[in-house]
C-alpha cells in the first residue's frame, strides 16, 4: 500500500516547520504566538476529525489526541519546580520587579533574554508533544489497518 499525500499537505507541513524554526530562532518577535496559534488550530482540526465516524483519518486523530493527552499528563505529574534556569530566573525577576518597580539597577536585558529562553523551551515542548502524538496516531492507524485486513481475511502485508 502506497502512502497517499497531497501537495497541499506538504506545503502545510513545510509552513508549520518553517514557522516553528523561525519562532525558535527569533523568540522575541510575534512568531512564537503564531506557532502557538497553529498548534491550537491543529488540535481543533484533530478534534473535528476524531468526531467523524470510524475511518483511517478518524483513527489517526483519536490516537494522536489520546497520545498527546497522556504525554501532557505525564509531564504534569512531575514536581512543580522551575525545570530550567530561565524559569527560575523569571520567577526571581518577577518578584524583584514587583517589589522594586522604580529600581534603576533592573536587569531588563537579562529579563528579556530569560523570556526568549522561556519561549524557546515552550516551542520545544509543543513540538515534542506533537511528535509523540504523531507516533501514537501512526500506531493507532497501523493497528486499525491490521484489524481491517484480518477482518477481511486478506494476507498481512510485510
Amino acid at each position: 500500500m502506497k502512502p497517499r499525500f497531497s501537495i497541499l499537505g506538504l506545503l502545510a507541513l513545510t509552513a508549520y516547520i518553517a514557522i516553528n524554526v523561525a519562532a525558535f530562532l527569533e523568540p522575541r518577535t510575534y512568531l512564537p504566538h503564531v506557532a502557538f496559534f497553529l498548534a491550537f488550530a491543529i488540535l481543533i482540526v484533530l478534534v473535528v476529525l476524531a468526531a467523524r465516524p470510524s475511518g483511517g483519518r478518524s483513527v489517526f486523530a483519536k490516537g494522536m489526541l489520546l497520545t498527546i493527552l497522556v504525554f501532557s499528563m505525564m509531564r504534569e505529574l512531575e514536581p512543580v519546580i522551575p525545570d530550567t534556569a530561565a524559569g527560575a530566573y523569571l520567577q526571581f525577576e518577577y518578584i524583584y520587579l514587583f517589589e522594586n518597580p522604580l529600581d534603576e539597577r533592573s536587569t531588563l536585558p537579562n529579563f528579556d533574554r530569560a523570556i526568549a529562553t522561556s519561549n524557546r523551551v515552550q516551542i520545544c515542548r509543543l513540538n515534542t508533544h506533537f511528535v509523540v502524538g504523531v507516533c501514537g496516531g501512526l500506531l493507532a492507524l497501523w493497528r486499525f489497518r491490521a484489524y481491517e485486513q484480518r477482518r477481511r481475511g486478506e494476507p498481512a502485508e510485510s
